[in-house]
């Protein structure tokens, strides 16, 4: 839709007002917003105007005009202006991302904990799992005489681990059995393919160590169940109660933990930045939310989205660029992680 130079400018001063104040403008107070404004009668007509093209809506007919979420969309990818983040902030994300070190697992939940501390907004992590995820190795890493970590390392850069207790303990008989049949029935399975179904065959062709071995097949299985799903995970959820009722908040908290809408709603975009309004949804739980998020990949694969769920009236000029920069952090991490893995 081509609107006119004058049109652009009532619907950025109407938005940015609406986002610092929350109160609805009127043609009066939006003169003195606009550079060189024209009389408030012919604001009047524009706002008119943008109401009828459904970028601005009148509560009251006597009340001014606020943005809807078209005109939010129009704001953030045409007219506004994102600001440069601060060398005091990247600083902060860089050393708090440099926490997570190599853990491709904990990477992600480093940045989630990061943004929520910048924002004070609930964040969002989709970790997307495609269809051709393999095991590339499983090690069994001992601890104690009947405790070791099972490490599960698959084809997309991800690792998983769970500790695993063996009340026999872990000889060197039982250990070269395990290490012997991950080589030739687990190891370059698809993650699909690592059923219950299969998981049982493993066993019932183990013979007579399949008493001290089952514990440690069935870890690895759980393990590679988890890990085969694409997951969404909501941080900083008490959050949500700072600008939604206690109904509607509790209502997204099940969402959230639901896993499917939400995952439905994320991959539904393929953007590398993209802004979801609740309204647009089918979701009646996340009406007057939006869901800023950004992807990241690991050696340019996509792996996932990060961003933040909030109210409309945000600064989305600052936080577009804290999602966007934690988002290539992500990318960057998760890509030395599994070029050092790899080495």
């Amino acid at each position: 839709m081509n609107l006119s130079k004058r049109k652009l400018d009532v619907l950025s001063a109407i938005v940015k007002s609406y986002i610092k104040t929350g109160e609805p403008i009127g043609s009066k107070n939006l003169t003195s917003l606009i550079e060189n404004s024209p009389s408030s009668a012919t604001l009047r007509n524009e706002m008119n105007a943008l109401c009828g093209l459904g970028f601005l809506s009148q509560p009251h007919t006597s009340a001014g005009r606020t943005p809807t979420s078209s005109a939010y969309k129009l704001y953030v990818t045409d007219l506004m202006k994102p600001q440069d983040l601060k060398d005091q902030t990247k600083d902060y994300i860089n050393n708090r991302m440099a926490e997570a070190g190599y853990d491709t697992e904990n990477i992600p939940k480093t940045a989630a904990e990061t943004l929520y501390k910048l924002t004070g907004y609930p964040v969002i992590t989709y970790n997307y799992v495609d269809d051709n995820v393999f095991v590339k190795q499983v090690k069994l890493l001992p601890i104690s005489r009947k405790t070791a970590v099972v490490l599960l390392i698959l084809s997309d850069g991800r690792t998983k681990n769970s500790i695993c207790q063996l009340p026999a303990g872990f000889s060197a008989d039982i250990t070269a059995e395990f290490a012997r049949i991950i080589t030739k029935s687990v190891k370059g399975k698809n993650l699909h393919d690592l059923t219950r179904a299969y998981l049982q065959s493993i066993i019932a062709s183990v013979g007579i160590n399949a008493l001290n071995l089952t514990p440690l097949f069935t870890t690895l299985f759980g393990m590679a169940q988890t890990a085969s799903q694409s997951a969404v995970d909501l941080h900083g959820a008490s959050s949500l109660y700072n600008f939604c009722s206690d109904e509607q908040a509790r209502q997204i908290i099940m969402l959230a933990n639901a896993q499917t809408a939400l995952d439905k709603v994320l991959s539904s975009t393929d953007k590398k930045s993209d802004m979801i309004f609740g309204n647009d949804t089918c979701h009646p739980e996340l009406k007057d939310t939006v869901m800023i998020t950004s992807e990241y990949y690991c050696k340019d694969k996509f792996c996932g989205k990060i961003g933040i769920i909030g109210p409309h009236r945000i600064d989305y000029e600052q936080i577009i660029p804290d999602i966007d920069y934690i988002a290539k952090k992500i990318t960057v991490l998760m890509t030395n992680a599994v070029n050092d893995m790899e080495d």
